[in-house]
């Protein structure tokens, strides 16, 4: 089986609350953060989008994982959205290095 179709049937078990026990935490973590991420973005399928809320979300630990992306998201978009323009203005340097006396 390739890489993507596990990805697929995983993601897919995911949506319709069948069991992911066997599953490794690393890899079921990384597709539970792309599920997600999907839905954050608007991404997924109304059908997806329906089992998502109906399904995935039935755990404390999801909707926790939910909240922590969503601040990430916003965290990360509004980091990136600040004022250039302050690198335009000219630096008053009215204190030359070494002009300093210590008294």
């Amino acid at each position: 089986m390739t890489m993507e179709v596990e990805h697929a049937r995983i993601r897919e078990a995911l949506l319709h609350a069948a069991e992911t026990a066997s599953l490794d935490h690393e890899t079921l973590f990384l597709i539970e953060s792309e599920l997600i991420e999907d839905h954050l973005e608007g991404s997924l399928t109304p059908a997806e989008s329906e089992l998502f809320l109906a399904n995935f979300l039935v755990t404390e630990e999801r909707r926790e994982h939910l909240n922590e992306l969503r601040m990430l998201k916003r965290f990360s978009s509004d980091a990136f959205e600040f004022d250039t323009s302050a690198f335009d203005e000219p630096v008053q340097d009215t204190e030359k290095p070494g002009s300093r006396t210590i008294t």
